[in-house]
């Protein structure tokens, strides 16, 4: 390999040590000191694979600041001008001089983030989940917990996907008119929904809305608040809408207004719960409503015996299952009774498209 061509080498390397994907667990996950490692035993093989990879400003923009983490300053240095992947974990005890001044380094870069998580709860610090900057450039943001005392700024007018985990951001005045896809907690009360208003608004690009699992069940609609602020929601782009029914509001559904909107996804639907299907007036687009997860056989039966044939016929159903390797090497379901018991009664009963998912063994 000493004789290919160093930009060769260089691909090489970047398609052997890749960045991350995003994780809220990310210094546990996908730690730096593992990916430094990594590099260092490459750069040790020879003065040529050393100075390529030394050379490779790609395989140091991954930057982390964390309790365990050095100083960001020589990746920062190495990683040139390329779009930065930017790892930022608060923590109590973490606000020393030390800390922020790392953190203020990378701030400072902010123009060249293409992806950034901030990751903390932190009170009275002088440090904010997001820098008081503009974010140009990113593309990808998640945001989890709180530090400092206000709800962060989000300026970033290319971002495409942002994760919120227990953090509200307050949307700049030119908003996210790339934002494609929001995870985001239900809302619980007015100023909650007055939020989502506003973001849906800002954000006319939105075509995928996760209401992600939190701890606490919120309110009814009709008491959070949703119908002092607005008779309905008009999502303009929605193509996609994923609920937890851990929160049991499905009670939002005849809210929605989503010209085209195709599917409804619910995630781990173990316990029956009935829910209303959009009409083809507030939803005309709407073709499939999705049972993915953890999903309780019988509770997604009982709820096809309130569905109105009407309804049934405009609307299929896909159930995923999951399949494991047997002792023999073949694949088999998860569930022991799902090819004697279960796919017979709804493929008799309605139409359902069956999505298999592997299970590790």
């Amino acid at each position: 390999m000493d004789r290919l061509p160093l930009e060769i080498l260089s691909s090489i390397y970047v398609i052997s040590v890749p960045i991350p994907p995003c994780t809220i667990s990310f210094d546990r996950v996908h730690p730096l000191r593992d990916r430094i490692r990594s590099l260092n035993l490459l750069r040790s093989v020879s003065k040529r694979w050393n100075n390529a990879i030394l050379n490779t400003p790609q395989l140091w923009s991954y930057i982390e600041v964390s309790a365990t983490t050095g100083d960001p300053r020589l990746l920062l240095k190495r990683s040139k001008a390329v779009p930065l992947h930017v790892r930022i974990k608060f923590g109590i005890g973490q606000t020393d001089s030390s800390f922020r001044d790392a953190v203020k380094a990378v701030w400072a870069t902010a123009n060249r983030w293409k992806t950034y998580m901030g990751v903390g709860y932190v009170f009275g610090s002088s440090l904010r989940l997001l820098p008081p900057c503009s974010l140009p450039n990113v593309e990808e943001v998640w945001l989890a917990g709180f530090v400092g005392n206000d709800h962060p700024t989000i300026q970033a007018p290319r971002m495409k996907k942002l994760v919120e985990c227990s953090s509200t951001p307050t949307f700049g005045t030119a908003g996210a008119p790339t934002l494609k896809r929001w995870h985001t907690a239900f809302p619980v009360n007015r100023l909650e929904w007055e939020r989502l208003i506003q973001v849906v608004q800002l954000c006319p690009s939105l075509e995928f809305v996760e209401f992600v699992h939190t701890e606490y069940t919120p309110p009814a609609v009709l008491a959070s608040g949703l119908t002092q602020v607005a008779d309905y929601i008009l999502f303009p782009a929605l193509k996609k809408l994923v609920m937890d029914p851990a929160t049991r509001r499905f009670d939002f559904l005849p809210y929605v207004r989503a010209p085209q909107l195709d599917r409804i996804v619910f995630q781990h639907y173990k316990d029956f719960f009935p829910f209303p299907i959009p009409s083809s007036s507030t939803c005309p687009n709407l073709s499939r409503i999705q049972f993915v997860g953890a999903s309780g056989f019988r509770a997604i039966q009982e709820w096809v015996l309130t569905v109105p044939k009407e309804i049934s016929e405009r609307v299929g159903v896909e159930i995923e299952y999951h399949q494991q390797r047997n002792a023999a090497g073949a694949y088999e379901p998860v569930i022991a009774d799902l090819d004697s018991l279960w796919r017979p009664w709804f493929d008799k009963q309605f139409p359902v498209k069956w999505i298999t998912v592997i299970s590790p063994s």
